[in-house]
């Protein structure tokens, strides 16, 4: 069998995260397995190649959380490629993981996607953690039916919180202009006093979730994905990891294996 082949098959899946930023892709075989991925900025969308060449695949699930201008020019790009196209939507339950939020068609497709494979891969109670323009952090615990999400939080990202204080100040401002900022305990300039603090808000978020549902349930993962995962993970993971128990865990592609795991459930 030619190494080609996985890529011929038609029931290829290509999932697309479309995210406030940037738009993450892969393309997923019957097994799961992802043959391709690509990410780009939202501007830049339209010049994104989502599948390789000679590949066969039929259908396209698209999470979006970045409004109808970004709708469109996904639902073009993929009708020249011949594609039929499931939106993807949050709903009361899915894959074995109860919605809990008030409205369960409110609930940020891209968080439902993340719960639903944080679930799949860890059967455990967890805070699932998304990191990007925006920082979202989910409670998810076992129940006789399965899993549920018990709700979650939202704050601004990473970089909002620096950009808020930025755009709001005068003085701070021009600090942050002169150099870039890094954590450190007792920050003496402007930078590292804001980067610090913006990195610490995250992290005083996560621990009172892990707090919470720790009261609750037994030792409690965080599972994070995103752009800024990987700034924060060495600072959780002193936070929380021991040399016995690994509580941190980082999970590339965790939005995008949920959504093929939502669109498997409906074949």
């Amino acid at each position: 069998m030619s190494s080609n082949t996985a890529s011929l098959r038609s029931d290829n899946l290509l999932a697309i995260d479309a995210g406030n930023t940037r738009t993450k892709w892969a393309l997923f075989n019957a097994a799961a397995e992802i043959l391709s991925q690509g990410v780009c900025t939202n501007i830049d969308l339209a010049l994104a190649e989502f599948l390789p060449k000679n590949t066969i695949c039929n259908h396209a699930i698209i999470a979006n959380v970045a409004g109808a201008e970004v709708a469109q020019v996904l639902a073009e790009k993929c009708q020249g490629l011949g594609l039929t196209i499931t939106w993807a939507k949050s709903s009361s339950r899915a894959c074995g993981v109860t919605n809990n939020y008030d409205h369960p068609s409110q609930l940020g497709v891209d968080r439902w996607a993340a719960i639903i494979a944080a679930w799949q891969h860890y059967q455990s109670p967890c805070i699932v953690v998304s990191l990007g323009t925006a920082a979202t952090i989910d409670a998810l615990a076992p129940n006789k039916d399965g899993a549920e999400f018990l709700g979650g939080i939202i704050l601004p990202g990473l970089n909002l919180l620096q950009q808020t204080l930025v755009n709001g100040t005068h003085d701070i401002a021009i600090g942050v202009a002169s150099q870039a900022g890094k954590v450190t305990h007792f920050a003496t300039n402007t930078a590292d006093a804001v980067y610090t603090g913006a990195c610490l808000a995250i992290i005083g978020a996560i621990a009172e979730m892990v707090e919470k549902l720790q009261a609750q349930s037994e030792q409690v993962m965080i599972v994070l994905s995103g752009g800024d995962a990987r700034v924060l993970m060495p600072l959780l993971a002193l936070k929380f990891n021991t040399d016995s128990v690994k509580r941190v865990v980082l999970h590339d592609n965790l939005v995008l294996q949920g959504l093929y795991l939502l669109e498997s459930e409906q074949v």
